[in-house]
């Protein structure tokens, strides 16, 4: 009665019932195959900073004035707002932002909602002459990669195909940003002698009126007919030198008789900022391609890559890219991959050599059955692929196969006695399922802790846990469910060399 007892159970069933373990195991393996082929690839894990900026734009107010007038009364208004923990401001020339920063369980849609509402309620803000508030949520897209184009030519010809190129790229909407690094700023710049002003008796600001009249985008408002509406809108604004110099400043009648060319000396060009840009010793443009929260950086590689095939520059220009930040996760996936492989055959051939075959083969393909159903759980709680995930898969390499060398060994030892009992696979399994179990939940306490940590830190590290403790539980279920069912049989395919027999 107590042997009867004794085969009953879990284990036993599954030690004893090969299709179910092997229909586990084929599970786990597709389950982590999948996970891989749909998980996010990125170097970094994305972070959310948890920020909120209150923007201001004041123009023409000094740093004092935007303190006075903007930053010191936002910061009053939002002191005090649930989730807060800090509140920090900057006053510059023109602008002024204020930002804060939510404690770790804070809703951030919560707190931007009430900083919005609390912004509304300020008595006569933004002051006269400055723009309304822009509340908004801090985001960050990361670095996929960096692009150098250079050549000997123009400043102006290497902006202007640097923006057709980034134009091309956020053409395939597959991009989340393309940024142009490290350049100076279009000027329009409009120089007026005295002396033409009181040739033409004109003033500074009957110019500036002219000019800012002449060049505006004004809605003309609705047509409405039976196709339905029209949107009305007279396109005016000057962009070119060219243009602006057409601008007119007197007339008589319906004729202009003066224009800003007659006055002016108009260049169209860059604000005088002490920027130079070279690469390779000559003049560089460069441009940055960033990805979203829910691109890979290896699906934006290949997207770039392949509209750089079909770019067509000028002979005397270069596109090289300068800084790829996929080199990285690919050396460190390599790096997992010979880990991986190094350690299945050290496994597998120790285990040859002191075992036996059979017992060495199941035994080292615990290591990616583990993996990939670790994986695959992963998957499932949001983790993605990159250096912090592939650490943790290097960390666990060493540790992942004890639990099914044990269980082998055990197992082995009671098949190899002179007169092995039928249910030698399940008395090996059950002499060491207490010892494995409590081995392998002590290294998952350990590592548990990192889970809990908060702040940026924490998004960062406790990937470690997640990784490390789904592929343990993986192990554990594989040495103590599939294993067993894969050593019942036939004990031995070989005796190891080195027992001698």
């Amino acid at each position: 009665m107590q042997r009867h007892e004794h085969q009953h159970g879990i284990l036993a069933w599954f030690a004893g019932n090969s299709v179910a373990a092997n229909i586990l195991m084929v599970a786990l393996v597709i389950a982590g195959v999948l996970a891989v082929q749909n998980m996010r690839t990125e170097v970094f894990p994305q972070i959310d900073p948890r920020l909120i900026t209150i923007t201001t734009a004041y123009a023409g107010a000094n740093p004092e004035e935007v303190e006075d007038g903007i930053t010191t009364r936002v910061e009053a208004a939002v002191t005090g707002i649930a989730g807060v923990a800090r509140v920090t401001s900057s006053a510059a020339e023109g602008s002024g932002t204020v930002t804060l920063e939510l404690t770790s369980f804070a809703d951030v849609d919560d707190v931007l909602t009430d900083a919005r509402d609390a912004v509304d309620r300020i008595a006569d803000f933004p002051p006269e002459g400055a723009d309304d508030p822009t509340v908004s949520r801090a985001d960050t897209n990361a670095t996929v990669l960096t692009m150098a184009l250079f050549g000997a030519v123009s400043e102006r010809t290497l902006r202007q195909t640097a923006e057709r190129l980034r134009d091309e790229l956020l053409a395939t909407n597959r991009l989340a940003d393309v940024q142009l690094g490290s350049v100076r700023d279009y000027e329009m710049s409009i120089e007026i002698a005295e002396a033409e002003l009181q040739r033409y008796n004109l003033t500074f600001e009957q110019i500036a009126q002219a000019i800012q009249a002449a060049s505006l985008d004004l809605a003309g408002g609705t047509l409405r007919t039976d196709a339905g509406e029209i949107l009305l809108r007279t396109p005016g604004e000057r962009i070119t030198a060219e243009e602006f110099g057409r601008t007119p400043l007197l007339t008589q009648g319906d004729c202009a008789t003066v224009f800003l060319y007659d006055v002016a000396t108009i260049r169209d060009g860059f604000v005088d900022d002490a920027l130079i840009n070279v690469f390779n010793g000559t003049p560089a443009v460069f441009l940055t391609v960033y990805r979203g929260a829910d691109q890979g950086a290896l699906e934006i590689e290949e997207v770039v890559r392949n509209c750089l095939g079909d770019l067509r520059l000028p002979s005397e220009m270069t596109l090289v890219i300068r800084d790829n930040d996929t080199d990285a996760l690919r050396d460190r996936t390599n790096l997992m991959l010979r880990n991986a492989i190094f350690g299945f055959g050290l496994v597998f051939l120790s285990m040859v050599l002191f075992l036996d075959l059979k017992l060495a083969f199941w035994a080292a393909l615990a290591i990616p059955i583990s993996f990939l159903g670790g994986l695959a759980v992963a998957g499932v709680l949001g983790t993605s692929i990159n250096m912090i995930s592939l650490f943790a898969l290097i960390v666990v390499l060493g540790i992942v196969v004890d639990d099914a060398v044990v269980v082998g060994e055990s197992i082995f030892y009671e098949q190899s006695k002179p007169h092995p009992s039928p249910t030698a696979v399940l008395n090996g399994l059950r002499e060491v399922v207490v010892p494995v179990t409590m081995g392998v939940m002590t290294t998952i306490m350990a590592f548990a802790p990192l889970a809990f940590t908060t702040g940026t830190l924490g998004q960062v590290i406790s990937i470690i846990p997640i990784v490390v403790i789904a592929i343990l539980l993986i192990s554990l279920v594989e040495a103590l469910l599939i294993l067993p069912s894969h050593l019942s049989g036939k004990p031995t395919w070989s005796v190891g060399p080195l027992k001698g027999t």
